[in-house]
């Protein structure tokens, strides 16, 4: 099979992962209305994604070692269909621990993919796959909660739904065991092992990496928490879904080209100044037709700025290993955002309102957008 063949294969079986990702992000709707927990019960559920995310991306270097990347992944979209068979069938306490383990399995996936994606690329494509794995990402997760509210408007159990993700998750395992990279990209026996801070820290790595955490606390809190934002203004959270989803994809797949062609800080400056625009708006929001404008900024925005952020970190790696070393690292501090935050954000709609709540994610994203700026003058 040739190379660009297992690219199209990892873009196929990303989608089906995303998908089962998708359908979880429509957990906290799952808890309050299906299973009457409060908001706040739902937030811890997913912070317990942070304990499972931290040993599996410190372990994978290691793992490398011994295991090849594609039944790495494979092993993590198996675990993650673990996890959503203990929310379908458990109890409490299984609930807890399929938190730990969805930390675990997508911790996995959405290390490896583009670390496959890396290998099965060249220096001059690198980025432009890095988007399309990003656009076949999020066409899998903003579909999924579409399907959830028409498949609810017809009378089905959101359980219904579920268990279509726990089919997707274990088909996603089965066709990433297709998508081994040439043995040359592989080395078995890889000098470096561990997860090295020293060479991020010492380099201009550093930077990303703090915006891809605070971007992920802004996606996840708006992915995860929508559909009851937009239960409280009587809003469809289908037509958020819709145009975040349509926008990533349309933006990835015609202007990444374009985008690229411009020094990246300075387009992380105008897109992030856009984002932080989007979520302002939705503060304003009063209507589903309103509502299709500021989700449509924020998928243009995050969906385009964030393969800039995760090539900006990777650019400073010289060796393969030194690649590895700062996607790892770049994928840890996103899952940090993506499992810690949204608990923050349960807690503050529970003890003020969505208003609040809107207004932290403005001031993060604002202090993101900062960040960018400071790379651009670095830049100069």
């Amino acid at each position: 099979m040739k190379g660009v063949n297992k690219i199209n294969l990892v873009f196929f079986s990303s989608f089906l992962i995303s998908f089962a990702y998708g359908v979880l992000l429509t957990i906290p709707l799952f808890f309050t209305q299906h299973l009457s927990m409060p908001v706040s019960f739902s937030g811890k559920i997913i912070a317990m994604g942070v304990l499972g995310v931290f040993p599996a991306i410190a372990l994978l270097p290691r793992l490398y070692q011994y295991v090849s990347n594609q039944k790495l992944i494979s092993g993590g979209c198996f675990i993650y269909a673990l996890a959503i068979m203990l929310v379908l069938y458990g109890n409490t306490f299984s609930y807890y621990l399929a938190g730990v383990l969805f930390g675990v399995g997508w911790g996995v996936v959405y290390t490896l993919g583009p670390i496959i994606i890396s290998q099965l690329s060249n220096d001059q494509n690198r980025t432009n796959n890095f988007s399309y794995i990003s656009a076949f990402n999020m066409l899998g997760a903003g579909l999924s909660p579409v399907l959830v509210k028409f498949s609810m408007s017809y009378g089905f159990s959101i359980v219904t739904s579920y268990s279509a993700a726990l089919l997707s998750a274990l088909l996603a395992g089965l066709t990433f065991c297709f998508c081994r990279a040439p043995a040359s990209a592989t080395p078995h026996h890889a000098a470096n092992t561990h997860l090295s801070l020293k060479t991020v820290v010492t380099t201009k790595a550093v930077t990303p990496m703090i915006m891809v955490f605070l971007g992920a606390c802004i996606f996840s809190s708006m992915m995860n928490f929508q559909s009851l934002i937009a239960d409280a203004r009587n809003l469809d959270f289908s037509y958020f879904y819709i145009a975040y989803t349509v926008s990533v994809i349309v933006a990835r797949l015609t202007l990444t080209k374009l985008v690229n062609a411009f020094a990246k800080e300075l387009m992380m400056v105008l897109l992030l100044a856009i984002m932080a625009l989007a979520i302002a708006l939705m503060n304003f929001v009063n209507g589903n037709v309103f509502y299709l404008i500021p989700s449509a900024l924020l998928g243009l925005s995050y969906g385009l700025v964030y393969p800039l952020i995760q090539s900006a970190s990777v650019s400073q790696a010289t060796t393969e290993n030194d690649r590895k070393n700062n996607l790892t690292l770049f994928s840890l501090c996103y899952f940090i955002g993506v499992y810690a935050f949204p608990y923050l954000f349960a807690v503050t709609i529970a003890n003020a309102n969505y208003q609040y709540a809107l207004s932290l994610l403005i001031f993060i994203a604002i202090v993101e957008w900062l960040l960018a700026v400071l790379l651009l003058r670095k830049a100069h």
